[in-house]
């Protein structure tokens, strides 16, 4: 919560550090706007409008065969909302609010004359955490599981986030992409142990895997061998699943037995 003394200190520390004296809007304005915004969301999900509403498109689209969720600033309010909105576990809750719309969706979905077979996650941002850590939130992470239920192929891109939260869950998909991102290594690890059995390919792209101590490795098939020692794979190059320049070139390692 925002109370009037919490909105000083952050006012003050914006302007000790040489930020102009409007960077903050005033207390009122901050209050009115995110009084607005609260007011509307607790309509929508009291009336399930938007589960309705994705409902209907889908309907709409019996072929659709990807569904890719970015997870943005909203296009509709001043710039400086989503910061305070992020306090406290507000941010956490609208993205599982976000990700169970979605999959409330897909399982009431009907008419479909082809099975969705990719979700794309985009920058799913978690509260902060040590990247040194695996996240911990599982209502999130439970909410991921559900829904990736719906598809055999998951892409993430933007924050590595979302595999991190699923490195310890099993979700039997068949074909995973990656890139560009950053992951943890030890997530790495554990997403790859837990899913060994179901995952057939892994494609990547501007893909490196962070460290505990800070450091850096851009991802290869070498570093696959590293965690998954003694498994078959061949390597081709690939351009099909990522938005690149044309002299950029993406991978995909298709796992043996």
């Amino acid at each position: 919560m925002l109370t009037p003394e919490c909105y000083v200190g952050v006012a003050k520390d914006l302007y000790d550090c040489g930020y102009p004296a409007d960077e903050c809007p005033p207390y009122m304005v901050i209050y009115e706007t995110l009084r607005t915004i609260c007011e509307n969301q607790q309509e929508i999900l009291e009336n399930q409008k938007d589960v309705d509403v994705l409902l209907s498109v889908l309907s709409a689209l019996p072929q659709l065969r990807e569904i890719e969720m970015d997870f943005c600033q909203s296009i509709d309010e001043p710039q400086w909302v989503d910061s305070y909105l992020s306090f406290g576990t507000a941010k956490e809750v609208s993205n599982i609010l976000h990700i169970r719309t979605v999959t409330k969706a897909l399982q009431r979905r009907s008419g479909c004359t082809a099975p969705l077979v990719t979700i794309g996650l985009s920058s799913l941002e978690p509260p902060h955490y040590h990247f040194w850590e695996l996240p911990k939130f599982p209502s999130l992470s439970g909410a991921l599981e559900l829904l990736l239920k719906h598809c055999t192929t998951l892409r993430i891109t933007g924050n590595g986030a979302a595999l991190e939260l699923l490195a310890r869950s099993t979700v039997k998909i068949r074909q995973l992409i990656l890139g560009p991102i950053n992951i943890s290594y030890i997530a790495w690890q554990e997403f790859l142990k837990s899913n060994r059995q179901t995952i057939v390919s892994i494609g990547f792209y501007h893909t490196y895997l962070v460290r505990g101590s800070g450091e850096i490795l851009e991802f290869s098939p070498k570093l696959l061998s590293d965690v998954l020692p003694g498994v078959a794979f061949t390597t081709r190059k690939s351009t099909d699943h990522w938005k690149m320049p044309y002299w950029e070139t993406g991978w995909i390692i298709q796992l043996g037995s």
